[in-house]
């Protein structure tokens, strides 16, 4: 943000001007510039205005009391005032140079412009007004002119730190971030307690992705000045950039306490707290933001997301029927009020919510998508079909829709296509552990173990604790006859879900198929003990049972 800078108006001092004065006017005049210096305008205008009674000719008369006006907020008497000065002396640059800066705070920029670049004409080495002129060039979107008018500072005073920081803010503007960079770190360098400098150095790195070096500077800030409140705000959204939510949510409640009127904290902390599954909290401040009143659309929106993921569907819909009042053109508040009727099986409403977000948004992937999924829970898998095609049309990276083509391609029993889909699926979200393990299934159907084992391996790699990944790799090892490795991935599933009646079945399947049949048959018994009716399992055990009786005759 652009801070005014504010220079200590150039005052001309009675002692310099005795000779020049009757004695009564020179007695005023000081007395001028006692109260001026004391802060009172008032009487310092009373004083000076006497002086110019004496002898309206006086232009530093004019000059302090135009400065006094413009101390109290009387731009436009200030600007009188200095008019006079340059009626007597026209060459007197600090007269424009002041009623520049009048002019500055009244908005009138244009002229303030043409006052500096006159206080430049007659002296071009006068610093302050290129500075100032380049402020003002920078207020009007003018980062060129701008960015020479501080370069030209920074040349007659190349420590001149808010310069550096000025222009740095114009090139940021300009997106030059390597060059904003360059002139925050060399204002630092100049004044290493530049909290500003630290923080906008801060938010370029946090738009370059560099969040490391942001965090680094804001907490420079705060360390400058605990109390800077944008600070902790700005280093919570970097936080949460990064995915550290809880460092973010708590950066966010000290710029809260730091400013108790600060309300966008109560919609991203809500965020965060969202991102971080605690959907109570985020509910709660949620709240707290539509009890203000503060950006009720994104507060509705996140409420209802948020109620969603509690499985309060009703309540959701409640939510983003409020966000559809503020904005009837809203079409993601359709699609996810739509997703809430289908949650709820409203699947006729459902679809009229996608259509209508459709309808608003004809190029709205997901709500076809949305819309493919209710029309395929309403078995009409054909429509179902059509809507996730046209999904992967308008978006050929949405990973969802070609998932889902794939699905219904299975379910149709052609195989070949939904391969295919779900290579789609993997191509546009290479971690999309369900489309590996999707396709490796239907790989083990096809009889293609390597294939099928690549893609269960790849979904264990993204998830870890992907129980079924486990068994279906093990189960096509035992296919390929590597009971070990069988025996291996069955062992994980077991730990991960000690209570499948099929993952003791399929390990008891490769330890009868390496004839280790006491093995066997306890897990085949471990099996029906967890369910009674696996009748695989009991089947089974009567033949590893009678193998085993077989092997002992045989000896």
């Amino acid at each position: 943000m652009l801070k005014k800078t504010i220079f200590v108006l150039i005052i001309f001092s009675f002692v310099f001007f005795l000779n020049a004065r009757s004695k009564d006017a020179d007695l005023h005049f000081k007395r001028g510039d006692e109260h001026y210096s004391r802060g009172e305008y008032d009487q310092a205008i009373r004083e000076y205005s006497e002086v110019i009674k004496i002898d309206p000719s006086d232009e530093y008369a004019y000059f302090n009391r135009g400065n006094a006006y413009y101390n109290r907020g009387d731009y436009d008497l200030a600007i009188g005032d200095y008019s006079e000065v340059i009626k007597i002396g026209p060459d007197y640059e600090s007269a424009y140079y002041n009623r520049g800066f009048a002019y500055d705070n009244k908005g009138e920029y244009d002229l303030a412009i043409k006052d500096y670049s006159e206080a430049i004409r007659i002296d071009p080495n006068y610093e302050d007004a290129y500075f100032n002129r380049g402020n003002i060039y920078y207020v009007k979107n003018d980062y060129d002119n701008a960015i020479k008018d501080y370069s030209e500072s920074i040349k007659l005073n190349p420590n001149h730190a808010k310069a550096y920081y000025y222009r740095g803010y114009s090139y940021a503007k300009k997106n030059s971030y390597d060059r904003a960079i360059k002139d925050y770190s060399e204002a630092i360098k100049i004044d290493p307690n530049y909290s500003d400098a630290y923080f906008e150095r801060g938010a370029i790195y946090n738009e370059k992705g560099d969040y490391n070096s942001a965090i680094k500077d804001y907490s420079e800030v705060i360390k400058i000045d605990p109390n800077y409140t944008e600070a902790y705000f700005q280093r919570g959204l970097t936080y949460d950039n990064m995915g550290q939510y809880a460092l973010a949510i708590e950066d966010y409640s000290r710029a809260l306490r730091e400013d108790s009127t600060y309300k966008s904290v109560y919609i991203n902390r809500g965020v965060a707290y969202g991102k971080k599954g605690d959907y109570d909290r985020a509910i709660k401040d949620f709240d707290e933001a539509i009890r203000i009143g503060y950006n009720l659309n994104f507060a509705y929106t996140n409420r209802g997301f948020a109620n969603s993921k509690k499985g309060r569907y009703d309540l959701a819909i409640k939510d983003y029927s409020e966000v559809i009042k503020l904005n009837p053109n809203d079409a993601r508040a359709y699609n996810e009020r739509g997703y809430a009727y289908d949650e709820l099986e409203n699947y006729d409403m459902a679809i009229k919510d996608y259509s209508t977000a459709i309808k608003l948004n004809p190029n709205y992937a997901s709500a076809y998508s949305n819309r493919g999924v209710t029309y395929g829970k309403k078995g009409d898998y054909d429509r179902a079909l059509e809507e996730f095609e046209m999904a992967a049309k308008l978006d050929p990276n949405n990973a969802g829709a070609h998932y889902n083509i794939a699905v219904e391609y299975e379910e149709k029993g052609d195989y070949d296509r939904a391969i295919k889909s779900y290579g789609e699926a993997i191509r546009s979200n290479t971690n999309h552990a369900d489309a590996y393990y999707s396709r490796g299934v239907l790989y083990s159907k096809r009889g293609d173990n390597d294939s099928a084992i690549k893609d269960f391996s790849k979904a264990i790699k993204i998830d870890p604790n992907d129980v079924e990944a486990y068994s279906n790799r093990g189960n096509a090892y035992i296919r390929k006859g590597d009971y070990d490795r069988a025996i291996k991935d069955f062992n994980k599933a077991i730990k991960l879900d000690p209570d499948s009646s099929s993952n003791y079945y399929n390990r008891g399947n490769a330890y009868d198929e390496k004839g280790d049949y006491d093995r066997a048959i306890k897990d085949y018994d471990m099996a029906l003990k967890i369910d009674p009716n696996n009748m695989a399992a009991k089947y089974s055990r009567e033949q590893a049972d009678r193998k085993r009786d077989n092997k002992k005759e045989i000896k």
